[in-house]
């Protein structure tokens, strides 16, 4: 059949119109026209967020995207609210032993430490090596400090001996007990000392160390917890500084405590004798007086109590 002019431009109008139909729908839907690359079998990386095979979003730091980056991930929240990265506790702010009195924080770096203690926490010890003689202490949570000026270290050897019978209750009857041989010397003390804090100028001595917080094993040779110069120990020629952990004595609630200088001199044998009663000489007798100082309470020297 013979087709008119017009029929045919219609006919033709018709196909181009079909054909562009055709592509549209088709760009409409599927990905041939705008590729994206595939990754993780199949789930598509686009708009610059990362997708897992678990489809959950992530950021560029590698956190799930909720609001928080990569370097600051849910694992750091939480992590530096009072216990620090090793989870040890500032005694100076309602950490570290339970029940202890916050007390007084002293830094201690050898350098003029008895500066800071508050003036009620030093006393002048009985039988000093000279007129100057002065010793600190006090606590907070975490540490018994102790800072004893002395000409006395000029010495290296002369150690400075604290006995400690510490309780995390009330102190029961004291019962009398014996000290830590050095120097061919051994103390009476007035009551059972559970722990020696023992320091010296010279910590070393034929590659051993000597400075730590000992117990009664075998005949008080037990340094249970060393104390190290430079981070707890900080000697010089005329003073020495120790703070001691409080953990390493049980943190106690109360403590027994007599002190003194090993000084191994005839007739002069302990020098710096604290309390002022105090007797180690007199170990077939009265072994003389200790301190009885209740930690819940203000470290002030003035609340302590002397026995006998």
């Amino acid at each position: 059949m013979r087709l008119s002019i017009l029929s045919i431009l219609l006919l033709a109008v018709g196909c181009a119109a079909n054909g562009a139909g055709g592509d549209a729908g088709r760009d409409a839907g599927s990905d041939e026209d705008a590729f994206v690359p595939l990754v993780d079998s199949g789930v598509r990386r686009d708009s610059g967020v990362v997708t897992d095979d678990g489809g959950v979003a992530r950021d560029a730091g590698g956190d799930p995207d909720s609001g928080v980056d990569g370097d600051a991930g849910p694992g750091d929240a939480g992590t530096d609210s009072g216990t620090g990265d090793a989870g040890v506790v500032d005694g100076g702010t309602g950490g570290g032993c339970p029940g202890v009195h916050p007390g007084d924080t002293v830094p201690l770096d050898g350098m003029g430490d008895l500066a800071g203690y508050p003036s009620e926490q030093i006393l002048s010890p009985m039988a000093p090596f000279g007129p100057g003689d002065q010793l600190g202490l006090t606590w907070d949570r975490e540490y018994l400090y102790l800072t004893l000026v002395s000409s006395g270290f000029s010495d290296p050897f002369k150690p400075f001996h604290v006995y400690l019978e510490a309780s995390a209750g009330p102190l029961g009857a004291a019962s009398p007990g014996t000290g830590k041989e050095y120097s061919s010397l051994v103390p009476a003390l007035p009551f059972t000392a559970t722990h020696l804090v023992a320091v010296r100028r010279q910590d070393e001595a034929g590659g051993i160390a000597y400075d730590g917080v000992y117990t009664p094993a075998m005949s008080w040779t037990d340094r249970a917890t060393p104390l190290v110069p430079g981070t707890d120990v900080f000697p010089s020629t005329s003073a020495i500084s120790v703070r001691v952990p409080l953990a390493a004595l049980g943190c106690p609630t109360r403590l027994r405590l007599s002190a003194h200088v090993v000084n191994a001199v005839v007739a002069e044998e302990w020098k710096i004798l604290v309390p002022a009663g105090a007797q180690p000489w007199n170990p077939m007798g009265d072994p003389g007086a200790h301190y009885e100082i209740d930690l819940t309470a203000d470290p002030a020297i003035a609340g302590w109590t002397t026995v006998p």
